[in-house]
Parts: structure tokens; C-alpha cells; sequence
């Protein structure tokens, strides 16, 4: 492992590797949430949003992903969503 990050309730501990696997976890049991993510590269940084599940992850070879919860799955967002939400900002 890598890195680690928690979501902000504190209810889902996401880890990342030098494999590029990203995984979710139940803190509380330490049992896996669904499959491991199989990523790009090997992952860098994770970052929950501060009033979200959503997780930024960021990866070594420069790509960036976003997941979101959708029930009790994690589903990976499409493409596009970085250059919306900079646009926000700018």
C-alpha cells in the first residue's frame, strides 16, 4: 500500500498501490467493498471530497480518476469531469 485515505464519515478507507490496484475497505471489519480497481499506473495520492464519497485518486504516470459511490458500489466517472469542475473554478 501506498497510500490510504479516508472518507469523511469515516465509514470507507480506500488504499492504493505500487500495482495500480485501488481498493475499498469497511474500516470497522477490514473486509473489501467489491472488486479491487486495476488503474494505469501506480497510484499516488488518494483524496476524499470533504462533503462526499467521492475520491480523487491521482497516478504516478499523470492520470487522474475519479469514483463515486452509487449505492454499494463504486463506480468510476466518465471522462470529463476534471475539466469541469477546473472550469468551475476558473
Amino acid at each position: 500500500v501506498r497510500c490510504l485515505a479516508y472518507a469523511p464519515d469515516g465509514g470507507v478507507l480506500a488504499t492504493g498501490s505500487d500495482d495500480g490496484t485501488l481498493r475499498f475497505w469497511n474500516p470497522t471489519s477490514g473486509t473489501p467493498l467489491g472488486q479491487p480497481e486495476k488503474l494505469s499506473s501506480w497510484v499516488e495520492a488518494l483524496a476524499f471530497a470533504p462533503h462526499s464519497a467521492d475520491l480523487t485518486v491521482g497516478l504516478a504516470d499523470g492520470g487522474m480518476h475519479r469514483f463515486a459511490r452509487q449505492g454499494s458500489q463504486w463506480v468510476q466517472q466518465r471522462a470529463g469531469w476534471l475539466q469541469k469542475t477546473l472550469s468551475k473554478l476558473t
